[in-house]
This record gives structure tokens, C-alpha cells and sequence, in this order.
């Protein structure tokens, strides 16, 4: 909650109001809205709700990969992503690596190696990773 206000939400916009409870009954969703309007943290914040009731990804369960992935289209988008996710999961267990292209591949392998809970990036690079066998998803 002290994250949720250090960004500065003071009270959830539309789109927030809307697919928030969604997301925490873990449902499926499509949102659209205009830029700036708060998808990030529409579906973010039920995802942290869900990952923080998880054990960190460590240890033996880094062979499975991490509970969730998300995927932009975009670069920028990605790497948009996960400055919010960071700053939602300020003072928590939860750790995310932004996977894109342009990005040393040897160093996000080194990352995903060690275990992260959330993986985002754009599609071309996941591929790449799955198909490295660098990134698992089981």
C-alpha cells in the first residue's frame, strides 16, 4: 500500500476500478484506454496481490522459470513495464528482468539463471531465449 501511494495513486482511475477486481479473481480481461490512463497498474497490481503470496523464486525452483511473463510489443513498452512494476514492488521479495532486443543477451541470461519472479519483454527476444533454452516455462 506505501508503494501504491508513493507513485501517487490517491484513488484508482476508471480503467483501475474496472479490471482491478478482475484481475484479482483471476480472470480473464481485455482493457482498452487512452495512454496515461493507468493500464500498468490495472493489471500489475492484482498480479503483485497473486506473487506475493508465492515462495521467491530460488533454489530448485529456478529450473522452472518465473511465475509470469509479460509481453509488449514494444520495447519502450517493456521497459515502461517494468519501471512500474519496480516501483509497485518497492521493500518486496518480487524481482523482474526487462528481456529486449538491444540488451546484452549474455547478461539477461545471468539474471534469468539466478531467478526472477517476473519476466518482460517483446516477443522477438523471449523467443530467442526459449529457444536458447535460457528462459523456461514450465
Amino acid at each position: 500500500m506505501r508503494n501504491i501511494e508513493d507513485v501517487g495513486f490517491a484513488k484508482p482511475l476508471p480503467i483501475q476500478m474496472q479490471a482491478i477486481p478482475i484481475g484479482l479473481n483471476m480472470k480473464d480481461m481485455i482493457g482498452l484506454a487512452p495512454t496515461g490512463s493507468g493500464k500498468s497498474a490495472a493489471f500489475l497490481l492484482p498480479l503483485i496481490s497473486f506473487l506475493m503470496k508465492q515462495p521467491p523464486i530460488e533454489g530448485h525452483l529456478v529450473q522452472d522459470g518465473p511465475y509470469a511473463m509479460i509481453m509488449a510489443p514494444a520495447r519502450e513498452l517493456a521497459i515502461q513495464i517494468e519501471s512500474e512494476f519496480e516501483k509497485l514492488t518497492r521493500g518486496t521479495h518480487l524481482r523482474s528482468l526487462v528481456i529486449i532486443g538491444g540488451k546484452i543477451v549474455e547478461e539477461q541470461d545471468s539474471v534469468i539463471s539466478r531467478g526472477v519472479e517476473v519476466v518482460i519483454g517483446t516477443p522477438g527476444r523471449i523467443e530467442d531465449c526459449l529457444d536458447r533454452r535460457t528462459l523456461v516455462l514450465n
